[in-house]
C-alpha cells in the first residue's frame, strides 16, 4: 500500500478552507490562490497543463511534493 505524502493532508484541508465548494479547480482558481501569474503557475507546475481541471487532492500531494509552504 502506497504511502500518503508528508503535508498533503495540511494542504488539503487549507485548500478545503479556501476552496469549500469545490473539487476540480481551474488553473485560474490555483493562480488565485497563489497569488501568481499563469507563466509562473506554469514554471512551477508544468504538470498542471495537461488537463483543463486539476482535483484538490492531487494538487495538495503536488504542493507536499515540491515541499512549498502555503
Amino acid at each position: 500500500m502506497p504511502r500518503e505524502i508528508t503535508g498533503a493532508r495540511d494542504c488539503l484541508m487549507q485548500l478545503n478552507t479556501y476552496f469549500p465548494d469545490k473539487e476540480k479547480l481551474t488553473k485560474k482558481d490555483v493562480c488565485g490562490y497563489f497569488g501568481i501569474c499563469r507563466n509562473t503557475l506554469r514554471k512551477y507546475f508544468p504538470e498542471l497543463w495537461q488537463s483543463q481541471f486539476i482535483l484538490k487532492s492531487d494538487l495538495a500531494k503536488l504542493i507536499a511534493k515540491k515541499g512549498l509552504k502555503i
